[in-house]
C-alpha cells in the first residue's frame, strides 16, 4: 500500500521517515528525513538542518533578542536546507534579504526539492567555497551565521584569524556574528574553547558563547 504524504506526516511524529539519500564529494552520506513534520538533513554524526527545530541557532537568536534587531541583510555560510532564514522569517517575522553559500551541490539540490518555503523568501543560494566568498564579497550584512561543518568538524581554514577578520569586514555596525561549533565531547569542548579564546576573540574581543544541546554558538 502506497503511503500518502498525509500519512507520512502523521507517522513522522513517532519515528523518522527516510525520504532520500545522497552522496557527494564533500559528504559521503546524506539523508533527508521527515521528522516531527519537518524535513531534517542528517549525516551519520550530525544534523545539518532541521527547519525551525534547528536548536543551536534558534536558541542563539532568542538569547540575542533578535526580535528587537533590525535585520535586512543576512549571510549564511553553510546553508544546509535553510534553517537559519526559515527561523528568522517564521519565528521572528523578519523580511530580510538572504545570501546562502553552500559548497555541496547535492545539499543545494535537496534544499530546492524539499524546502518549498525557500521560494517565499528573498534568497540567493549559490554554490561557492565560503573561504573564497568572504574574501571577495563587497556587500555588508546585518547578521552573519556560520554553520560550516564537514561531518561533525569545522575545517581548520574557517577557524583562522584571517577568516574571522574577513567576516568582521562584512558586518554592519552592531551586527552579530554567530558561529556554530560542536560541543558534545571533551575533545570538542576543548577545541571550541580554544577557538573562542584564540582566533575568534582576537578579532571579536567581547566574544562569548551560547551553549545549546550538543553545540555552542560563538557570538561577537
Amino acid at each position: 500500500m502506497k503511503i500518502t504524504r498525509a500519512i507520512q506526516f502523521f507517522l513522522s511524529y513517532f519515528y523518522d521517515i527516510r525520504l532520500e539519500q545522497a552522496v557527494s564529494h564533500h559528504n559521503k552520506q546524506l539523508e533527508n528525513l521527515l521528522s516531527q513534520g519537518r524535513i531534517k538533513l542528517v549525516i551519520p554524526n550530525a544534523v545539518y538542518s532541521f527547519k525551525d527545530f534547528y536548536n543551536s541557532f534558534r536558541s542563539a537568536f532568542n538569547i540575542l533578542q533578535t526580535e528587537n534587531r533590525k535585520i535586512k541583510g543576512v549571510l549564511v555560510l553553510g546553508f544546509g536546507l535553510g534553517s537559519v532564514p526559515l527561523i528568522l522569517e517564521k519565528i521572528y517575522n523578519k523580511n530580510a534579504n538572504y545570501i546562502g553559500v553552500e559548497i555541496d551541490e547535492n545539499i543545494i539540490f535537496l534544499a530546492h526539492k524539499y524546502n518549498s518555503s525557500l521560494r517565499k523568501i528573498n534568497l540567493q543560494l549559490i554554490k561557492y567555497d565560503a573561504l573564497d566568498y568572504v574574501k571577495n564579497c563587497k556587500e555588508k550584512f546585518d547578521l552573519f551565521a556560520a554553520d560550516l561543518f564537514i561531518d561533525n568538524k569545522v575545517p581548520e581554514q574557517f577557524e583562522s584569524e584571517d577568516f574571522c577578520r574577513n567576516l568582521k569586514q562584512l558586518l554592519l555596525p552592531d551586527g552579530p556574528v554567530l558561529f556554530s561549533q560542536i560541543f558534545s565531547t571533551k575533545e570538542s569542548e576543548k577545541h571550541g574553547a580554544d577557538f573562542l579564546q584564540g582566533a575568534f576573540k582576537n578579532i571579536f574581543p567581547l566574544a562569548e558563547c551560547i551553549k545549546t544541546k550538543g553545540n555552542i554558538v560563538l557570538h561577537n
